[in-house]
């Protein structure tokens, strides 16, 4: 039963996924278009719940065509449209250099779309900072139009038998600007190497955008081959990361997920059911209150 919620969940994410597609209508079901919605749903999944709205709306104001073959016109447009380099009093040649071609771009091109103080730090670890995730997103964006990373994600559930090391590697592997590896803010220096993302970042990118976006892809363009490859990984994969709804859920019914699926399902049945009183309607709420079994009373987790 919780594997049919797991399904659900899936379901009710593609939905998403396709609703933004039909957003540009004829050129729906054009590759750059794919492209496109892929960037755009990753940099929500790293902005976490702090900064997930400001990721979507930075990444959903731009004419991707406008974008140069180059990684410091990237940087200089992400972070400028970002608000980050307004009024930037830190100079170093790095931040001249994206001073100077942002200065260049803005309003003609490219918007200044949010400001600085919109960005969320407060309680964050220096690696989970926007800045650094922008870094991060820069980097992913120039893959992304120029190196053919959807491409490679699809060849992945195609061709390789360990698809969730791959894909693991395929981000993890992101080549970022070097100004970002040893700093965590603009004028922050850092000893250390910083790290950018991480395996859970990149699990949850994984659950919650690449899984759904490839299933819609292959049901889009009736590749019955991957969609089946799609559903085995999605069904087999052992549980990744845990969260406090799902915690609570395992607690509540006394079950252990043992796949991602699982775990969504979980979640997907907190959100729908749970939380709406919807108990009537679930073959497990109905078990639950008709036999009695639940140990404590039941708690509900808003978001």
């Amino acid at each position: 039963v919780i594997r049919d919620f797991g399904f659900k969940r899936l379901k009710y994410k593609t939905i998403r996924l396709r609703n933004r597609l039909d957003d540009f209508q004829e050129s729906r079901n054009k590759k750059f278009t794919w492209q496109i919605v892929l960037f755009e749903f990753i940099c929500e999944a790293l902005g976490y719940s702090k900064n997930k709205a400001q990721f979507l709306k930075l990444a959903r104001s731009f004419q991707y065509e406008e974008f140069e073959n180059d990684k410091l016109f990237l940087d200089a447009v992400l972070f400028g449209a970002a608000g980050f380099l307004h009024d930037l009093k830190y100079k170093d040649e790095y931040i001249s250099l994206l001073k100077v071609i942002w200065n260049e771009t803005r309003n003609k091109r490219f918007p200044e779309t949010l400001d600085k103080s919109e960005w969320n730090f407060f309680r964050l670890r220096p690696p989970n900072f926007p800045t650094v995730r922008l870094a991060y997103a820069s980097g992913l964006l120039y893959k992304v139009l120029f190196g053919d990373f959807l491409k490679e994600i699809i060849n992945i559930f195609n061709n390789e038998r360990k698809i969730h090391n791959k894909l693991i590697d395929l981000f993890l592997n992101v080549e970022i600007s070097g100004y970002w590896k040893n700093h965590y803010n603009f004028g922050k220096e850092t000893k250390s190497k910083t790290k950018y993302i991480g395996k859970e970042r990149v699990n949850d990118i994984i659950t919650n955008v690449i899984i759904p976006l490839v299933y819609l892809y292959t049901i889009e363009f009736e590749i019955q081959d991957t969609k089946q490859k799609v559903l085995e990984f999605y069904s087999n994969l052992k549980c990744i990361n845990s969260n406090e709804i799902t915690r609570t859920m395992e607690a509540q019914l006394n079950v252990k997920p043992k796949t991602v699926s699982d775990e969504q399902g979980l979640i997907h049945l907190h959100n729908f059911y749970c939380i709406k009183g919807k108990c009537s309607e679930c073959v497990i709420g109905e078990r639950i209150f008709n036999e009695a079994i639940v140990s404590e009373p039941l708690k509900i987790i808003v978001y």
